[in-house]
């Protein structure tokens, strides 16, 4: 979806150009609009970096990792998601596009 026109446009009308960090702290917004389960926050952890909690959400976190990825790949040009499972239906990701390798 990120590929295709209308998502690219969507992503960059949402970071309102380049700056991932405004796009992923819209992060229940936009899933609110995709599924009407779970709860996601977000928090700035300084520049290039960022942690988002997911609540009452059943998916993967391969595929949460993935969607993450092209997030910032299409607004950064790089990064990489790394998720931390804290219970069936919680987790933590990571963010991280300073262009650092992923742990």
């Amino acid at each position: 979806f990120l590929k295709s026109y209308v998502g690219h446009s969507l992503m960059r009308f949402i970071s309102g150009g380049d700056d991932p960090r405004r796009a992923l702290s819209t992060v229940q917004s936009v899933y609110s609009t995709v599924v009407s389960f779970g709860a996601r926050d977000y928090q700035d952890l300084g520049q290039q970096r960022a942690l988002i909690t997911f609540r009452q959400d059943v998916q993967p976190v391969a595929f949460h990792e993935g969607a993450m990825d092209e997030v910032l790949r299409v607004l950064a040009g790089r990064g990489h998601a790394k998720g931390k499972v804290l219970s069936l239906t919680h987790a933590e990701y990571v963010l991280d596009w300073s262009g650092a390798p992923p742990p």
